[in-house]
């Protein structure tokens, strides 16, 4: 079955450019959370202690919030800045890109979320 070109998002568009699967793409992405996740355990905010990598890659909510960072920050920015002009980079290009773009999230965290988090993490280890 393939895809008809009006059912192709801009991130299977990114995922082409960059010479991944779709599924290779959010791999990709899921990486870039972990970095986001390791971020953050470097330089916590304020009320936000404790926590272990493994808590926060696991946390379906949190990866969520993520994930709608990356497509306003990252996916969102690029379609707007490049539109279809993204077919002239190769694909480590395209990832250079997406890295500058990627950073932009790094200072970016839900604080009610991951003082939620915090709250029931400390409550199971008690």
């Amino acid at each position: 079955m393939n895809t008809i070109p009006q059912q192709i998002t801009y991130r299977h568009a990114l995922a082409h450019q960059l010479g991944l699967t779709y599924l290779q793409y959010e791999n990709l992405r899921y990486e870039f959370y972990i970095d986001w996740c390791t971020h953050l355990l470097a330089c916590p905010p304020s009320g936000v202690r404790g926590l272990q990598l493994k808590t926060l890659t696991r946390h379906d909510t949190l990866i969520n919030w993520y994930d709608d960072q990356w497509y306003e920050i990252v996916e969102q920015a690029i379609h707007r800045h490049y539109g279809q002009d993204i077919s002239i980079y190769t694909p480590e290009e395209m990832l250079y890109l997406i890295s500058l773009y990627a950073v932009n999230i790094l200072d970016y965290y839900p604080s009610v979320l991951l003082k939620k988090i915090t709250a029931r993490t400390a409550r199971t280890e008690h």
